[in-house]
């Protein structure tokens, strides 16, 4: 981001720079200084935040949770968008049914084993079934998760292009925080 302002001030009297300003936007904070004794210096420079992250998602779904707008103050672990996963919920649902089913059927073919009614390649097949359905529900998991999206870390809404109940294109950005804590 780049700037031309007035940011750091000198004071005469002392000798040498008694505060600076950095203004991103209206982000970050301003170190006051001794009133009537500063002069403005013009600067420029590159303000680079040390933690930066833009979001996106690759969901089939409507924003259900916007807890933030632009410029907002977040916290680590705070819950900025939720999607509507119900849909996703219910193939879960219908996945660990799914499961179940190729379970019961492995079962039984494990006891008809014994009775020397069903082959090993019955067996084998049946199980792969069964551990197949056991991955459809890791993935429909691992969807799930993506459903709420969390801070990372503390700092500030940089950019927000997204508004609630809307469904974002796959791979578009949706919102940028950075942390205007700490700057390089």
């Amino acid at each position: 981001m780049m700037f031309e302002r007035h940011l750091l001030k000198f004071n005469p009297k002392l000798g040498g720079l008694t505060s600076a300003a950095i203004l991103l936007s209206g982000l970050c904070a301003v170190w006051p200084v001794e009133a009537g004794t500063e002069r403005l210096l013009p600067i420029r420079g590159v303000v680079r935040p040390v933690q930066e992250a833009t979001f996106s998602t690759d969901l089939f779904a409507r924003i259900s949770v916007l807890d933030i707008h632009e410029g907002d103050r977040i916290k680590a672990g705070q819950r900025l968008v939720e999607f509507d996963c119900a849909g996703h919920r219910a193939e879960r649902k219908a996945a660990v049914a799914a499961h179940r089913a190729q379970q019961l059927d492995y079962e039984n073919k494990l006891v008809l084993k014994k009775h020397d009614a069903v082959g090993q390649h019955e067996i084998n097949v049946a199980l792969a079934l069964t551990q197949k359905a056991e991955a459809e529900i890791e993935r429909l998991e691992a969807r799930i998760s993506q459903c709420i999206i969390n801070a990372p870390f503390e700092g500030r809404v940089a950019e927000l292009s997204v508004r609630k109940y809307e469904m974002p294109a796959a791979g578009n950005p949706i919102f940028r925080i950075i942390d205007c804590l700490l700057y390089t």
